[in-house]
């Protein structure tokens, strides 16, 4: 049988977990997080959650805190010895954490002015499948947004957005596309203020349903992306000073190969 592929976001972008993914007293069981998009399974009778790269995890917890098309993080523990099926895994799950989808945008929101209450940011973290590849569920992003001194629980707004018709820029030998993210205060929080990530997830699934079949043609095996974003803000947008994420690569599945 086939594992399940550990993937933690780093403990401070997540906000509630760590990865542990260690073999406990000599059995064969492992514990730690992942991520991933929960949808019913007719295999499993229940609600399981998936990613792009073959896990399939079924859970008690999943069939009571969770009705399908959900994007969550969650804590687990697996014994290996006690599974009874080759097309699902069953774990068991102890914390669960849900994200917000921000849906993408195929035209370039209005860069002449600033949002109302438009807030700079500080960092990107995406959360990564590999050293080379960003991790994706139902082709949707896990990205944490930094902002500096602000309430964990303030209430934030993104707008995520690229030009479709746009060709790509070449970025170190990578032919490269450019998006474009826009934070905006919505409401004040109460906690103490912090260096603080706002987790969400973005979708890409009509670009990179798109995108792949121009990026195989080309002869490459990814697409590629970098996030551009206000990291300071002026008395209007171009004064504003901007920031850029490194290129970030999506693999091209076999099966959108061809």
């Amino acid at each position: 049988m086939k594992k399940l592929k550990f993937l933690g976001l780093a403990a401070v972008a997540a906000g509630m977990f760590s990865l542990t993914s260690c073999l406990d007293g000599g059995g064969n069981t492992s514990s730690g997080m992942a991520l991933g998009y929960s949808t019913l399974s007719m295999d499993a009778g229940g609600i399981v959650v998936k990613d792009d790269f073959g896990s399939v995890v079924a859970s008690s917890t999943f069939n009571t805190q969770l009705s399908g098309g959900e994007y969550v993080a969650y804590a687990y523990s697996v014994d290996w010895d006690a599974q009874t099926s080759n097309k699902y895994t069953v774990a068991t799950v102890s914390a669960l954490e849900k994200y917000a989808e921000v849906y993408t945008q195929g035209s370039i929101t209005d860069t002449t002015a600033l949002f109302s209450n438009e807030m700079p940011v500080q960092k990107l973290v995406i959360q990564m499948y590999s050293a080379d590849y960003a991790f994706t569920a139902n082709n949707h992003i896990f990205m944490s947004v930094y902002h500096e001194n602000v309430p964990s629980d303030m209430k934030t707004q993104y707008d995520f957005s690229y030009d479709s018709s746009a060709d790509p820029v070449v970025v170190g030998g990578k032919r490269v596309y450019d998006f474009y993210l826009r934070a905006m205060k919505v409401a004040d929080g109460d906690k103490v203020k912090e260096d603080a990530p706002f987790t969400n997830v973005y979708d890409l699934s009509q670009f990179l349903s798109r995108k792949r079949p121009v990026e195989k043609a080309a002869g490459n095996t990814a697409v590629n992306i970098r996030i551009n974003y206000i990291n300071e803000v002026g008395e209007d947008f171009l004064s504003s000073k901007k920031g850029q994420s490194d290129v970030i690569s999506f693999v091209i599945p076999e099966e959108s190969a061809s």
